[in-house]
């Protein structure tokens, strides 16, 4: 988790991505490679998958305001600002 974390901040998107399947091979209920993936897909204009990605993080641990947050600011990018409301609300 922590190279694919440190590959994703230094913008090497595609090593981290395969981490992070990598891991969700092994353990599909890993939440934070969920949440992780998400984001990176928002940042390669996957937008839907990136919220698809961020609502199974959230349902599998939704007690994490950061998955939240990430759904919000990823529905108010996208011009949906009522559902990023409910998201930001949540968070």
């Amino acid at each position: 988790m922590q190279r694919g974390f440190a590959d994703h901040q230094a913008g090497r998107l595609q090593p981290a991505e395969a981490t992070y399947r990598r891991i969700l091979a092994i353990e599909p209920r890993h939440s934070d490679a969920l949440h992780l993936l998400g984001l990176l897909a928002h940042q390669s204009e996957r937008n839907e998958q990136a919220i698809n990605l961020v609502r199974q993080a959230i349902s599998l641990n939704g007690a994490r305001p950061g998955y939240h947050s990430s759904l919000g600011a990823i529905q108010y990018e996208l011009g949906r600002p009522t559902e990023a409301e409910a998201s930001l609300r949540t968070a």
